[in-house]
């Protein structure tokens, strides 16, 4: 008789199914039994509470990511999101967007998305912001603020 151990995911948790298989004359005889009924030992239990807490909080912060999205798409400030040394957008609000109607900006590069920042000294500011990880501010003339703050 051979016999087989598969793992899955069930519930939150992790399951296996047990396999048999026998052959008697022609006939394959195969018995699949799931483990998911089972008594768990402590330990089992502990670990498929920790994976559903996991779960819950994992979508508990995916509902705040979607609010604090929301909060900036609301915002009347000019407000861009970048990853990574070569800044890609990864967010651009309306306000924003409305700066350069005609441009698309997401997964592209700041200096792709505004090539005149390079001439104007914005993209050395957004490296030095993220290799430091030191914020910048200033402000312009007609009373707008500008704040980079970098996550290194």
């Amino acid at each position: 008789m051979q016999r087989n151990q598969t793992s899955y995911r069930a519930d939150g948790g992790n399951g296996y199914f047990l396999t048999a298989a026998q052959r008697y004359e022609n006939v394959l005889i195969v018995n699949f039994s799931g483990t998911n009924e089972q008594s768990r030992s402590v330990v089992e239990e502990a670990l498929r509470e920790s994976l559903a807490a996991e779960q819950g909080a994992r979508a508990e912060a995916a509902q705040q990511r979607q609010r604090f999205r929301e909060v900036l798409t609301q915002m009347p400030a000019y407000i861009a999101v970048y990853q990574g040394p070569d800044h890609i957008y990864q967010f651009v609000n309306p306000s924003y967007q409305s700066l350069f109607p005609y441009r698309s900006f997401l997964g592209r590069p700041f200096r792709e998305g505004t090539p005149e920042s390079v001439e104007l000294g914005v993209v050395a500011l957004f490296d030095q912001v993220y290799q430091t990880g030191r914020a910048y501010a200033s402000n312009l003339r007609s009373s707008r603020t500008v704040v980079l703050a970098g996550v290194g």
